[in-house]
């Protein structure tokens, strides 16, 4: 193995085709890591030496199916345990069925809010056209999972109704996200979640039990997720702590 590391983290490009409010990356720059780059800086681990692999940009999809490229790295490395984190503005079912041929495992989607969604987050998708990527994406990949970033946008009570529709009412695996500098918190209120903490893995991610539905989801405390159990290959260099390449990507301190 690789000492303490765990898991690849790809950060494929750093530009978006939103402008989420409460994104704390400040460079959002047309840089792309080159899959030289990624297989260079790869040659001192053998195959399957991580645990698992998340690809993710700015937003990896921008690159179409050029993606495909990055994906199979990934797979290869960490035992065909490879997953997307997108807003999955750009997904549908051809390019979604393309990443799986390709070794992606698992799909992560990230939604802040439905309520706000388009104020907050620039997208020209309506809720409907959204919902109809998450059932296609859920077909296609059933171990689908929301990414939902604490934010002041659903912080006023929406987290409530997003956790029912989500894990209730759609079925969906489910992982709350604080921001990198904890601005928002839920560890010590969890009445917004209807939750109660079942398990605390020791790396930043917590587990709770939604209530109302008796489903299990995830929860990532920055406060305690700085721990080197990542190597983490961006256009901006290679790092092996999240918050170093924080540091050089820039934070976004508007929101």
């Amino acid at each position: 193995m690789n000492g303490t590391l765990k898991g690849l983290r790809i950060i494929t490009n750093l530009s978006c085709n939103m402008v989420c409010k409460f994104c704390y990356q400040k460079d959002k720059s047309g840089k792309i890591l080159s899959p030289h780059t990624l297989l260079k800086e790869l040659v001192p681990y053998k195959a399957n030496t991580f645990e698992y692999c998340t690809i993710m940009g700015g937003e990896s999809t921008l690159l179409g199916y050029k993606l495909g490229e990055y994906i199979e790295i990934g797979s290869v490395m960490s035992n065909n345990n490879a997953r997307l984190t997108t807003n999955g503005a750009l997904l549908n079912k051809e390019l979604m069925l393309y990443y799986k041929q390709c070794g992606l495992s698992g799909l992560n989607i990230s939604i802040a809010t439905l309520q706000q969604y388009n104020e907050t987050t620039g997208s020209k998708l309506s809720i409907d056209e959204l919902l109809e990527i998450l059932k296609q994406a859920k077909e296609i990949f059933p171990n689908l999972r929301i990414n939902i970033a604490l934010c002041k946008e659903n912080m006023d009570g929406e987290i409530t109704q997003l956790l029912r529709y989500f894990i209730g009412v759609l079925g969906l695996n489910v992982t709350i996200c604080e921001d990198i500098h904890e601005t928002y918190s839920l560890i010590h209120t969890t009445k917004l979640m209807e939750s109660e903490l079942i398990e605390d893995t020791g790396n930043g991610l917590l587990f709770f039990k939604h209530l109302p539905s008796g489903k299990k989801f995830g929860y990532y405390h920055h406060a305690d997720n700085y721990k080197n159990t990542d190597l983490i290959i961006s256009p901006l260099g290679t790092f092996v702590a999240w918050d170093k390449f924080c540091e050089a990507i820039g934070y976004n301190n508007e929101n």
